[in-house]
């Protein structure tokens, strides 16, 4: 056990305790709770009864005040993200990889049913970046314009060679569906449009690579896996 050999005394008990007994609570000028943990604990078991017929404690009363206070929350949530910035980041992603896929679910739910928004917000981008998409556009091509082309049949046998699974996250591929055929190493990384720089991808996870390798997508997942 840890001892920090600083004592404060509980207000219920009265004892002498080591502050690594006592809850952190900012209101107070020592930054810690006036009852210890074991006095503290002993009265939520003898209220519990006591707490349900708080108001607090009622869902109907929290989703109302939620609703009613909407606005003062979100500006709490501004306020909190703004002075701490880093901690508000790392939390952000912890939660992401906790909730990741309800959170695509919802988001998926989201675009459809406001793809009309998300068309003109599209239309609206691609007339403002009009000469730098043509110029990504014509690198693009004239990279893929020295490699002979890739048959159908050799794409047929990557898929079938990897049991038509997402290299990456192993879910199952199907073309006009969710298949999408990515280059390990990309080409704006100076990789080769061959079919052994290939492999089957589902759309998500294509997406989410990005100019990344093969190996540094992997590498970042498992990562990621690790972190929940």
């Amino acid at each position: 056990m840890i001892i920090s050999y600083m004592l404060k005394m509980c207000h219920i008990c009265f004892e002498e305790k080591d502050v690594l007994f006592f809850c952190k609570n900012k209101n107070n000028i020592d930054k810690l709770s006036i009852q210890c943990k074991s006095c503290a604990k002993y009265y939520r078991d003898t209220h519990k009864e006591e707490k349900s017929k708080y108001l607090s404690s009622n869902v109907i009363h929290k989703q109302k005040y939620a609703i009613d206070n909407k606005d003062r929350a979100n500006f709490l949530r501004r306020e909190k993200r703004r002075n701490n910035p880093e901690k508000t980041k790392t939390q952000a992603k912890i939660n992401y990889l906790r909730n990741k896929i309800k959170i695509r679910a919802k988001q998926k739910l989201f675009y459809i049913k406001n793809i009309a928004y998300f068309q003109i917000k599209s239309k609206k981008y691609r007339n403002q970046n009009v000469e730098s998409i043509l110029l990504r556009n014509r690198q693009r091509k004239s990279r893929l314009k020295s490699y002979p082309t890739i048959k159908q049949s050799e794409i047929d046998c990557l898929l079938k060679t990897n049991n038509h699974q997402c290299l990456y996250c192993g879910i199952k591929v199907m073309r006009k569906s969710n298949l999408h055929i990515d280059h390990k190493v990309p080409l704006v990384r100076n990789g080769s449009h061959t079919i052994e720089n290939m492999a089957p991808s589902c759309m998500q996870c294509n997406l989410q690579k990005g100019t990344k390798t093969s190996e540094e997508f992997i590498k970042l997942l498992s990562g990621n896996n690790n972190a929940k």
